[in-house]
């Protein structure tokens, strides 16, 4: 945990802290999970079952749960018997993102490379679960926001008529990362995708689905069910399997095919997002090409629109943007404008030996990465990366 790293390490002889190592730190944390319990990692027949166990802090995470996840990793990537990993919360909730306050405690003390330490370690970890060469599921449950999407983003998501979706970062002057800046547009759309980065506004399980932006939708009391099924399917046993949305048939295909996240979901296509009054203002308003174009519409709009319902849509949204960090909505349209999946094709093109020359973003995105003041490990492994690595690795810096 963050605000624990001022601990003597065993044997060390030197306190941690400022002058920690980042080994001694992942070390440090690791032991700290383990004693905490607070990621329970459970094997059974083919299947791993990951769970996030801070009920009492909605399942925030902490470093030493990232190091703790990142050896549950290991452990699944070492064995080949295992097909499914089911990734959960304990509680209520799934998990509400990142420990802000060990965050902010780390930076406020004199220590920021512990911060950096912590967002090289998620995002790495966003990355290994993302390439799972196996079915990775996401129980979302109540909250899953900010670095707890960052999680899910790696497999199927299920959501629950309990879920929240969020990626609340321009409330706290932060920006959309753990990949968020090609997964909100990639399952939303440009325009919602850049109205949820702005406003920090959140979602329920059912328009979670109904958008593309989760795979399939249970009622939380069918959870425990939902998984019996899920598993069977994952083993290859006879038995019944849980009926209900085409959703819930695809995903059992997928995970009995063995076919991870990023081979396999579902798009619901464009028609998704017709019919809902608000989608309409939003993508009328936010598909504006700069921040200052959609402010003008907005403010235009809560003026002067004949429709009613725009009019007081266009003034509550101007009210809830000028409540957020204008530095975390000018970050979001930056990281928003990159075409990441263009970008993975030039990387492409110059690796395919057509005698293509790499980009020049790329050489200054892997020398920026290789000099950041802590480790960042694969992330700067970008010789064939996927949208979602550049994407990680941009937002890192």
């Amino acid at each position: 945990m963050l605000d624990t790293m001022g601990q003597n390490e065993a044997g060390s002889g030197r306190p941690e802290g400022r002058g920690m190592t980042v080994e001694a730190a992942a070390r440090a944390a690791l032991r700290e999970a383990a004693g905490q319990g607070s990621v329970r990692c459970a094997i059974e027949r083919g299947v791993a079952t990951l769970t996030l166990c801070r009920a009492a802090a909605r399942n925030a995470l902490t470093i030493g749960m990232i190091e703790a996840l990142h050896a549950a990793v290991d452990r699944i990537e070492a064995d080949p018997s295992i097909r499914l990993v089911i990734l959960r919360g304990e509680g209520e909730h799934f998990c509400a993102g990142a420990d802000i306050k060990a965050f902010l405690r780390a930076v406020e003390s004199g220590a920021p490379e512990q911060a950096d330490h912590f967002l090289a370690r998620e995002y790495l970890l966003d990355l290994r679960l993302f390439r799972l060469a196996i079915p990775l599921v996401t129980i979302a449950d109540g909250i899953s926001m900010g670095g707890g999407l960052g999680l899910a983003f790696g497999g199927y998501i299920v959501a629950t008529d309990r879920s929240r979706f969020a990626m609340p970062e321009s409330r706290i002057g932060f920006l959309p990362d753990v990949g968020a800046t090609f997964e909100l547009k990639q399952r939303l759309g440009p325009s919602l995708a850049r109205y949820f980065a702005w406003t920090s506004e959140s979602f329920d399980g059912r328009q979670a689905v109904k958008w593309g932006f989760a795979d399939a939708f249970v009622e939380a009391g069918q959870i425990e069910p939902f998984l019996a099924s899920l598993t069977r399917a994952a083993r290859g046993e006879s038995g019944t399997r849980m009926k209900g949305s085409a959703e819930i048939a695809f995903l059992h295909g997928r995970v009995a095919g063995g076919v991870p996240a990023f081979q396999g979901r579902w798009s619901k296509g464009n028609g998704r997002l017709n019919g809902e009054t608000a989608l309409r203002f939003i993508d009328q308003h936010f598909a504006l090409p700069t921040r200052h174009d959609v402010l003008r519409s907005l403010e235009t709009a809560a003026r002067e629109a004949k429709d009613h319902a725009e009019r007081i849509w266009a003034g509550a949204t101007l009210s809830l943007v000028g409540c957020r960090s204008p530095v975390s909505i000018w970050a979001a349209d930056l990281l928003l404008a990159l075409d990441y999946e263009t970008m993975t094709r030039e990387v492409a093109r110059a690796g395919g030996g057509d005698e293509v020359e790499a980009p020049e973003w790329l050489a200054y995105l892997r020398q920026s990465l290789r000099d950041a003041a802590v480790e960042v490990g694969e992330l700067a492994a970008l010789e064939r990366p996927s949208a979602r690595a550049l994407a990680l690795a941009a937002e890192f810096l």
